[in-house]
């Protein structure tokens, strides 16, 4: 009897921690479902988050291929209008050299006597013998060397206060604008007294060979 009893307390002792293990299990099952149900709800969110995300990168996508062809619009548009600018700057650039130009045969016509023709000035050589310098013996030398360098075809800096710029082809002829200047600086320049020197005559002697000439001359 008293095994029979022994026996029924285990029995009954076993059914208890059944049920506790029942119990647990059933809270643990419902704690997992209840996990599993939130994991199950963060998936679908994530997931939707995920679509919302490749929509809005496919959008940005879209509109940075729309953003770079109006890119290369402007940017054809800028190359354009450079051009234009560009263009625009020599017409300027050319406008103001004309000004200058015309500013130069005004000036030219203005110190020339009258009756003297303006269309005179793309046929004729005038020189600013005054202009070629501050001092006599500059302004000899400068009209020596510039003419040696017109016929020679060469550029030199007295040169730049005539119209050969102006000129269509070869000069007809030439126009020296203050003569009496030049007279006068010859007349104060020891040059009567150099010409008269033996060395004068020596060198003039040794260039014999190398004197200029000009096509107006040889013409007559």
């Amino acid at each position: 009897m008293e095994k029979l009893e022994v026996k029924l307390q285990r029995a009954q002792k076993a059914v208890q921690e059944a049920e506790r293990d029942r119990g647990r299990a059933l809270e643990e099952a419902a704690h997992w479902r209840k996990e599993a149900s939130r994991f199950a709800a963060e998936r679908d969110r994530l997931g939707a988050e995920m679509a919302r995300v490749q929509e809005a990168y496919a959008k940005l996508r879209a509109d940075w291929a729309e953003l770079e062809k109006e890119v290369e619009v402007y940017k054809r548009s800028i190359d354009a209008l450079e051009a234009r600018l560009r263009e625009l700057e020599g017409v300027a650039e050319q406008k103001a050299h004309l000004e200058a130009e015309l500013a130069r045969l005004r000036n030219f016509k203005e110190a020339l006597p009258e009756p003297f023709p303006q269309e005179a000035l793309l046929r004729v050589l005038v020189l600013d013998y005054p202009g070629l310098g501050n001092r006599p013996e500059e302004r000899v030398l400068a009209l020596i060397e510039g003419y040696r360098a017109l016929l020679k075809g060469e550029d030199h800096p007295a040169l730049r206060h005539s119209n050969r710029e102006l000129l269509a082809g070869e000069s007809e002829g030439m126009v020296l604008l203050g003569l009496e200047r030049l007279l006068l600086d010859l007349a104060s320049l020891p040059l009567s007294r150099w010409l008269r020197t033996h060395t004068f005559r020596l060198e003039a002697w040794l260039q014999a060979g190398e004197q200029p000439s000009s096509p107006r001359l040889r013409e007559e």
